[in-house]
């Protein structure tokens, strides 16, 4: 079995301090964890800042959540965990990819984070229809990425049996119109017959001081 990716998307409030020091602390708090050298300002969803954090081991995630937890300023808005492996249904990205994305490349303008689940009875479906559900759904959203040149990308976790929800979606965008005319168009998608949860939303934009 391939290396397992741990990802967690963190939103706070400050609490009795300015946003700038509340930022401060969440950095100081997730230093030398990958994907800390990003910190986003909340645009929709719970908190005013957010994270997003990847690591081999689940444990500096949850390390670097306690030392959070003991920053006077960071009151915890939302903690959300996944564990990126590649889709069973399309050729992605390795966790190896994903790592570097997170930790090395230049990061797009916004991120878009929530928890999703799914109905029982997809998990009934034969797998080969699963799939073909699942290629229409990816092929709507790259025509219309394409159709509207918009530039995102998609990173998929799990997190069955170690959350409420089943996955965490994660995105990064450079167009937040454009991005909510994907997700329009995705709404044609036969695959939303059986989604029952993908809320709360985190809009995150990134902050650039």
């Amino acid at each position: 079995m391939a290396q397992a990716l741990y990802m967690a998307v963190a939103s706070y409030e400050p609490r009795g301090c300015s946003v700038s020091e509340a930022l401060g602390e969440m950095r100081d708090a997730f230093r030398g964890v990958p994907g800390s050298q990003r910190s986003y300002l909340v645009l929709s969803g719970p908190g005013l800042i957010a994270a997003w954090l990847a690591s081999w081991e689940p444990e500096q995630l949850a390390e670097a959540r306690a030392r959070a937890a003991e920053k006077r300023c960071l009151s915890e808005a939302a903690w959300w965990l996944g564990v990126y492996w590649e889709s069973p249904y399309a050729k992605g990205a390795s966790p190896e990819e994903v790592y570097r994305a997170v930790s090395e490349a230049e990061p797009l303008r916004y991120l878009i984070a929530y928890p999703m689940k799914k109905s029982p009875e997809w998990y009934l479906i034969p797998f080969e229809e699963r799939r073909r559900i699942m290629g229409e759904h990816i092929l709507i959203a790259r025509e219309a990425m394409k159709s509207l040149g918009v530039e995102v990308r998609s990173y998929t976790t799990y997190a069955f049996g170690l959350a409420a929800h089943e996955f965490l979606v994660i995105y990064e965008a450079e167009d937040l119109a454009g991005w909510a005319r994907v997700v329009e168009k995705l709404r044609e998608a036969k695959a939303r017959k059986w989604v029952v949860m993908e809320e709360p939303v985190i809009v995150g934009v990134l902050n650039r001081q």
